[in-house]
């Protein structure tokens, strides 16, 4: 029996694989427990939800509309709106769920734009949803994480390189204090 949680400061759902054995195959049954509702009715692929710091919205992740890009997408956790698309084709994490600030007021994003080397922009959570492109002398940057200590903001990411290296074939960890002018 195979137990994942995940608590948040809105509700606990658990999820149970229960596996039974019947000679001669083996039968996978999941259940869900404390189901709400799908926040959203879409033919897209919505991938990686975020709960924001207060637990009262989720980011995600989604190609709904698009054929290739992906967006970011926020939306009342209790669905009593449609979710809105607040950052155009960004860079999705295979790892990482989209990167809230600590007061929830804005997602960091890596906007997929390889001719500028994949920059590192800041997206305000509120209408009119302002972009904010985040200094950086890295490139090809991805899966964005915050931690948020002593006062401060810091951001891990990976990151092909300094724009200055020569050498650009291998992927790094970069980590900096993140400062809001």
């Amino acid at each position: 029996c195979f137990l994942c949680v995940r608590v948040s400061c809105v509700c606990v759902c658990f999820v149970f694989f229960l596996m039974i054995r019947r000679p001669p195959r083996s039968t996978l049954f999941p259940y869900t427990t404390l189901f709400r509702s799908r926040l959203t009715q879409w033919d897209s692929s919505e991938l990686n939800p975020s709960w924001s710091p207060d637990g009262t919205m989720l980011a995600f992740y989604s190609d709904h509309n698009h054929t290739k890009e992906f967006s970011i997408y926020i939306v009342p956790a209790d669905g009593s709106s449609e979710p809105v698309e607040i950052a155009k084709d960004v860079v999705k994490s295979d790892r990482w769920e989209p990167a809230w600030s600590e007061d929830g007021k804005s997602i960091v994003y890596v906007l997929n734009d390889t001719e500028n080397f994949n920059p590192l922009y800041l997206v305000d959570t509120a209408p009119p949803y302002k972009k904010t492109q985040i200094a950086s002398n890295a490139q090809m940057h991805s899966d964005i994480d915050l931690v948020f200590t002593d006062g401060k903001t810091r951001i891990a990411f990976i990151a092909q390189g300094l724009k200055k290296d020569r050498e650009k074939r291998w992927m790094r960890v970069y980590v900096a204090d993140l400062i809001y002018e």
